[in-house]
């Protein structure tokens, strides 16, 4: 029979358990014919679902939110700060601050006195007056 592309969810978690009892786990990931970059890798589908679905209901959550969320949901799951803001910009999220537009910023009245001020300064610049 032959082996499916890629390790098996057995095999990662095989690595994964050697890993938390403090066994050789590169050792388990070789013997299992899984490279060594694909046993180290921290982040996995799991994770990225997770971070995305805490994104998408609440996008105002901390990156140290989220890892803590990630920390508590996913058992045996220590990545930082930092590999969660850059598999965010990976999954083309941004983490710049939110902005909240006030509901009186564009209301007709401030519209009414921006033009006014447009206006005038228009007047004082034809007059060259120095501003």
């Amino acid at each position: 029979m032959k082996k499916s592309k890629g390790p098996t969810a057995d095999e990662k978690q095989q690595v994964l358990d050697a890993h938390l009892r403090g066994d050789d786990w590169s050792l388990v990931a070789q013997h299992n014919g899984m490279s060594y970059a694909t046993a180290w890798r921290k982040v996995t589908a799991e994770i990225l679902d997770a971070l995305e679905k805490y994104l998408d209901e609440n996008c105002q959550y901390t990156l140290r939110e989220m890892k803590s969320f990630i920390e508590a949901d996913i058992n045996g799951t220590n990545i930082s700060v930092q590999t969660i803001s850059r598999h965010i910009l990976g999954m083309l999220y941004t983490v710049k601050q939110v902005r909240i537009e006030p509901a009186a910023c564009n209301n007709d009245v401030n519209k009414q006195k921006r033009r006014e001020f447009a206006l005038k300064l228009k007047q004082h610049q034809t007059k060259g007056d120095y501003i």
